[in-house]
């Protein structure tokens, strides 16, 4: 299923890309920040190994509790994750959003085996230094 999860969005800025998600057959799935706990392959309804994406699992070690943070703290702007989709279905998204005049969103990444496990904050993260470094201004 072709999913695109949005993260920090308001209800207009969510009804415009679901008017443009109905045209292409994408689902929309708007993650609120109580979520952002969950690891992405969950919020995108991934299976995972038992334990992948949980603080501990997968032998990764727990972090010590004064280092976890609230859920939702670290996401500060608009993030969408491509969930089910190809580079082609992603492109056509892009394209059918710039034609219906929505705005961009800077924050974009696909769920992969590799960050499947991460939670959304940390892709956050890892995004907004990817943005830095190729908006920097040399």
């Amino acid at each position: 299923m072709k999913k695109i999860l949005l993260f920090h969005m308001n209800m207009p800025r969510i009804a415009e890309i679901s008017a443009v998600c109905r045209g292409l057959g994408i689902e929309v799935q708007p993650v609120a920040p109580s979520e952002y706990g969950q690891s992405l392959g969950k919020l995108a309804g991934m299976i995972l190994p038992e334990g992948m994406g949980m603080p501990g699992g997968m032998g990764m070690p727990t972090p010590p509790p004064d280092k976890i943070r609230m859920p939702g703290s670290g996401i500060t702007s608009e993030m969408l994750v491509f969930a089910g989709m190809d580079q082609p279905e992603v492109f056509a998204f892009l394209q059918a959003l710039r034609e219906a005049g929505i705005g961009p969103v800077a924050l974009k990444a696909m769920v992969t085996p590799f960050n499947a496990c991460w939670s959304p904050e940390a892709l956050f993260q890892e995004l907004e230094k990817e943005h830095a470094a190729m908006t920097k201004k040399v």
